[in-house]
This record gives C-alpha cells, structure tokens and sequence, in this order.
C-alpha cells in the first residue's frame, strides 16, 4: 500500500520531511483497508528488517506529527481507524493526540474505550482528567496506574501533580519520593521536590533533602529561572545561604 511504501521511507530515513505525506498515506489506508490483523501481520513483515517494529514506527510518527503541528490531521485519522477496528492501541494512541491538542474530554471518551486499561492508558487518562479539573478522579485514577506499575516514574509524578491540585502536600511529597526511587537524579523530579519543600507541611530535614537533590541540578542549569529562584528560597529555609 502507498501508506506501507510511506512508512518504508521514514524507517529508512529521517521522519521529519516525510510526515506530511505519511499522515496522508495513513489516512488513505485506513479509509481503504478492509481487514486490521492481516494488515498488522504484512506490515510486521515488510518491516522485518528494519530495527524498529510497526507499532513503535507508528507510535514515532503519531509524536512526530503531533508536534510538527498535524495533531488535528493525525487525530482525525486516529480516530477513524480506531472507530473502524475498536483496537485499544490505536484508541490509546488517538487519546494522546487528544491529550496534547488540549481536547481532555476527548482523551478521557478514548481511553474509556480501551478494554484492557494498563498504566500507561491510566496515567494518559489520569492527565486528561487533571485538565478537566477532576481532580479526585484523577487521583484515583493515578492511584491505579502505580498500582499496576510501581516502577513507572511518570505515573507517580503525574499522580504527584495530582496531589498538589488538590492542597495535598505530603502525599505529592510521597508520590515524588517514589518517583525519585525509580528515576534517581532527574532534574524535573528535583525541581517539583524543591518547590514543594517550601510549603510548611515539610519539615526542615526533608526540605534539607530537597535541597540536596536539587543542588547538582541547580549547578547544570544556571540559567534556569524557576530553578535559581527555588534554591535560593530553599537554602534560606534549610540555613545554607553560605553554599550559594
């Protein structure tokens, strides 16, 4: 098919350029194509020798398109195929599109379709309903998500996000913790840490281990505004204005 020739050039080359004329490719596909599974099963084939699989390539491109500013187009045609087939891993992946087009509600209706919901569609589920301020459900929904997959550190971060919406400060200080426990020394995970450290719900001694963390971000990122500011205010409220 002209999309499977598509997706021949991007696995060959860069994806960038030829995005444009894979979303269109795809989108002729699905609007043409009769049968998922033994598409599935001649595409899985024709990639054989590449060193990504069709599932991943697709996943590439459904980002790529996304932020090249074809979200809409790759939604449309996400939605279209998933509606044709009811295949989870084409609802989940119309539901990011959504997520990031700030279609929430979209996003939600997607991944409520999804028979078999893992970590990965409850955190994209739990982030839409974040965005439609639903926050209880979203804890819920996150609280699931870590359940499934304990060592998944966006699941955490996204359910400590969660927690901070709703004024809940030491349980977002325990999601963080455990999402420093997978993902040791992340810079993102540090920074969240040390703003929610100022909050007096947090004693000096974990603010001092906030800091900590912080420190060696801080140094890589000197530039970073938010950064600066939230470990200068750190350092006033764990005494160490003298390591500054």
């Amino acid at each position: 098919t002209k999309f499977a020739s598509a997706l021949s050039i991007a696995c060959a080359e860069e994806l960038g350029s030829n995005v444009p004329e894979v979303v269109e490719s795809l989108r002729i596909y699905v609007a043409t194509s009769q049968t998922f599974a033994d598409d599935y099963y001649m595409f899985q084939e024709l990639f054989a020798g590449c060193d990504v699989n069709f599932h991943d390539l697709v996943s590439d491109l459904v980002c790529t398109a996304t932020h090249s500013g074809l979200g809409p187009e790759m939604f449309r045609v996400l939605r279209s195929w998933g509606d044709k087939y009811h295949h989870g891993a084409i609802h989940f992946l119309a539901a990011f599109v959504a997520l990031n087009l700030g279609r929430n509600d979209l996003c939600v209706e997607l991944c409520g379709r999804i028979d078999e919901a893992n970590c990965e569609v409850l955190t994209l589920m739990g982030q839409a309903y974040l965005g439609i301020q639903r926050i209880d459900v979203a804890i819920r929904v996150l609280t699931d998500a870590v359940r499934l997959s304990a060592k998944d550190p966006f699941a955490w971060f996204q359910l400590a996000r969660a927690y901070f919406a709703s004024d809940n400060i030491v349980e977002c200080w325990n999601a963080l913790q455990s999402c420093d426990q997978v993902i040791a020394g992340n810079a993102e995970v540090a920074l969240f840490r040390g703003m929610i450290a100022l909050s007096p719900e947090i004693d000096p001694a974990r603010a001092e281990a906030a800091y900590r963390q912080l420190y060696p971000a801080f140094l890589k990122n000197l530039a970073h505004e938010e950064m600066i500011t939230t470990m200068l205010r750190l350092a006033l409220k764990v005494d160490a204005p003298d390591k500054l």
